[in-house]
């Protein structure tokens, strides 16, 4: 148990350690955007017009990208998928590490922590 309790824990640290190595990234979707109107007497189209659109709180957030910046923006959400993965891998392995813990024997598991005795309320009859 120690030796597989120790590689979780080491896993554990390499993935916060991927964490941190990701230095930018942009929680979101994009989404293209064509406009359509009238020119010389005919229907055109515009675009596409890529469009960041994320939910901050309960409102969705829209944020216009110029071309320019739109490689990096999808770079940047890849980045925060990548993120997710990484931290839903590092739950993952504490959920393990847990379940390593509680089939310990009772007598190498660690005490609960608790209240002294002396700060409990009594209860009055």
């Amino acid at each position: 148990m120690p030796d597989a309790y120790a590689a979780l824990k080491q896993q554990r640290a390499d993935l916060l350690d991927e964490m941190a190595a990701l230095d930018r990234m942009e929680r979101g979707r994009l989404s293209e955007q064509f406009l359509r109107g009238q020119k010389d007497g005919r229907t055109v189209q515009w675009g596409p017009y890529y469009v960041l659109q994320r939910r901050l709180g309960r409102r969705i957030v829209k944020q216009r990208v110029p071309q320019g910046r739109l490689a990096s923006v999808q770079a940047d959400i890849r980045r925060h998928e990548q993120f997710q993965q990484l931290a839903e891998r590092y739950a993952e392995l504490t959920e393990e590490m847990t379940r390593l813990e509680d089939a310990l024997p009772e007598s190498k598991k660690k005490p609960p922590l608790s209240k002294p005795i002396s700060s409990r309320r009594r209860r009055r009859s």
